[in-house]
């Protein structure tokens, strides 16, 4: 309730002192309320990495470990179990 408050609080002077930009994330939209929702004019949604992705950004992550010993097929294997 508090941030639905200060959201149209900043509505209000943004009318008459310039621009607010106001950015949000959220890993589960479905969950917030339509009060709240109705407060972001632009919603964009960004779909969960897939299975290549993952695997890419794994093998980022532990690319200036030079102690792991995984292979190409760990890393497929690491990146099917992090679906979702």
């Amino acid at each position: 309730m508090e941030f639905i408050s200060q959201m149209q609080s900043i509505e209000k002077e943004d009318d008459s002192n310039g621009s607010v930009v106001v950015i949000g994330a959220t890993n589960s939209p479905w969950s917030l309320d339509s009060s709240m929702l109705k407060l972001f004019h632009k919603k964009i949604y960004i779909p969960l990495p897939d299975v290549l992705t993952r695997q890419w950004l794994i093998k980022l992550q532990l690319g200036k470990e030079s102690s792991h010993s995984l292979t190409d097929k760990d890393f497929e294997y690491l990146a099917t179990l992090t679906e979702g």
